[in-house]
């Protein structure tokens, strides 16, 4: 399957009412330029479709891919998982 799973935790959770998402690389590469899908793509399609409260709360977010931190320009592959992680604070 050409797609991805996206997770969401804590504020983007709230915002998304999921935990996580299939999303189709087949679908982002019909409104891309290029056949390589960075993290971004998946961002700011996510954007589209949640809105400015997603938006706000992903610009200040952690990105991971399979676990390991990543930068939005990263290269995503078929089966990859892909979280967004938001800023977290204590007490």
């Amino acid at each position: 399957m050409d797609s991805i799973t996206v997770l969401y935790f804590a504020g983007i959770a709230d915002i998304t009412q999921l935990g996580s998402e299939t999303v189709s690389l087949t679908t982002l590469r019909s409104t891309t330029a290029t056949d390589v899908i960075h993290v971004s793509d998946v961002v700011d399609m996510l954007i589209k479709k949640y809105g400015n409260d997603f938006e706000k709360v992903a610009n200040t977010c952690m990105f991971a891919v399979d676990m390991d931190y990543v930068p939005r320009s990263h290269p995503l592959k078929p089966g990859q998982e892909m979280a967004l992680i938001p800023p977290v604070s204590g007490g």
